[in-house]
């Protein structure tokens, strides 16, 4: 249900957006290391975390939308980045650098030469812990801005991305009868989440030990580097989502099908969607969704598709010459349930006769519930008792005395 093609979109939009990932990282260096390369332009923007959420978005939607590509509409999500990377580029005013201090004035001995052993003299301590008052940490040209901006734009983008992958899972159970990590795209849901809360605790660690003029937090680079790790090691792995799995809402019958649909037995009016808008226009009528639910039962009474683990339902489309937008509406209308439920309360069904059966004596509850269609533990867990109300092994202490 998924593959990686190369040189598709999302991986280089992932190419690139590692790239602004390590730029808050370098830049400490920059300063430290090579200062003469300091005044470049490009060194002088402080605000790259706002390029975070617009990458995030679009590497999100590039995996599960068919018809995403790079518009020029998108370049809008890179505004406040661009309006504020030229302020800081035109100011020209050296910003203090987490952990790193001022370029024009004396480089601070944080610690102190070592002392005996490599131990630290006596009496040395980092600046702000040292009992002494610090002049106040000069705020930068639009510094407040940027901070205000940084601070809305993470979580804005995250709830964005909480929100679309949502109606991905939705949308996959009304094609799918199984799900999975990479299918769901989960990873990059508590990725996304862990670097928002790890975000928000060292900005506002920063506050405070700017509050007691202290420089800079030290936990800039340990966020940073856990995201580009978290990020990295599962968006590497990461294949595009089959869109077309997903176009199910998109296949809906023009005015001109719908007419023929119709034939004599009269307008639209006839439809049973009037109580969903969502099929307001699907053209469907009372006696063909009756004679679609009978076949569509029969079929799966009688020759089992659900034991096929990578069921969908553009499958059963095929097999039944049913469009998979009727599928979707009678088992969303006639039977208030999507596809995903309606699969496997069969394969429920199934292991249950089968956990009767004393043939099958033998095996293991989830040696049956691989052999009924189920293709992973937890999953099958989770339908199992939500369905029948217990776990599959209470169900089996019940039935036999035998152990699982």
């Amino acid at each position: 249900m998924a593959t990686r093609r190369p040189n598709h979109l999302p991986d280089k939009i992932f190419s690139i957006w590692m790239v602004f990932l390590a730029m808050p990282m370098l830049l400490p260096i920059i300063h430290t290391e090579a200062p003469a390369w300091v005044d470049f332009p490009l060194f002088q923007i402080r605000n790259w975390p706002l390029t975070f959420g617009p990458f995030l978005f679009l590497y999100a939607r590039s995996l599960i939308s068919e018809s995403a590509s790079f518009r020029s509409i998108d370049l809008l999500h890179f505004i406040p980045f661009l309006v504020l990377g030229l302020a800081d580029i035109f100011s020209g005013s050296p910003h203090p650098l987490p952990g790193v201090p001022p370029l024009d004035g004396p480089q601070p001995d944080f610690l102190g030469p070592p002392g005996p052993e490599g131990a630290l003299q006596e009496g040395r301590f980092p600046p702000g812990f040292d009992g002494l008052p610090r002049p106040p940490i000069p705020i930068p040209p639009f510094g407040l801005l940027g901070l205000l901006v940084n601070i809305l734009s993470i979580p804005a983008y995250t709830i964005t991305l909480l929100v679309m992958l949502n109606r991905h899972n939705q949308a996959l159970l009304d094609v799918l009868s199984f799900t999975s990590f990479r299918l769901t795209l989960s990873w990059l849901k508590w990725v996304t989440v862990g670097f928002l809360v790890a975000y928000l605790l060292t900005e506002t660690a920063d506050a405070l030990l700017q509050a007691w003029q202290v420089r800079a937090s030290s936990l800039h680079g340990v966020r940073f580097a856990f995201f580009i790790f978290a990020v990295s090691f599962f968006g590497f792995r990461q294949p595009v989502v089959y869109p077309e799995l997903l176009r199910i809402h998109e296949e809906e019958p023009s005015d001109e099908d719908m007419v023929k649909q119709s034939g004599t037995h009269g307008t639209a009016a006839a439809t049973i969607s009037r109580e969903q808008p969502k099929y307001e226009k699907s053209g469907l009528m009372e006696e063909q969704a009756r004679q679609y639910v009978n076949q569509l039962e029969t079929f799966m009474a009688l020759e089992k598709p659900y034991l096929d683990p990578d069921l969908t339902i553009q499958n059963i489309s095929d097999r039944l010459d049913i469009p998979k937008h009727y599928l979707t509406q009678i088992l969303n209308e006639r039977l208030r349930k999507n596809f995903y439920t309606f699969v496997n309360e069969y394969r429920v069904e199934e292991v249950k006769q089968r956990i009767l059966d004393p043939a099958m004596n033998h095996l293991t509850v989830l040696g049956i519930a691989y052999d009924a269609g189920f293709n992973s533990k937890s999953g099958f867990n989770t339908i199992f008792k939500r369905v029948s109300g217990m776990t599959p092994s209470q169900f089996r202490s019940e039935q036999t005395p035998m152990e699982v």
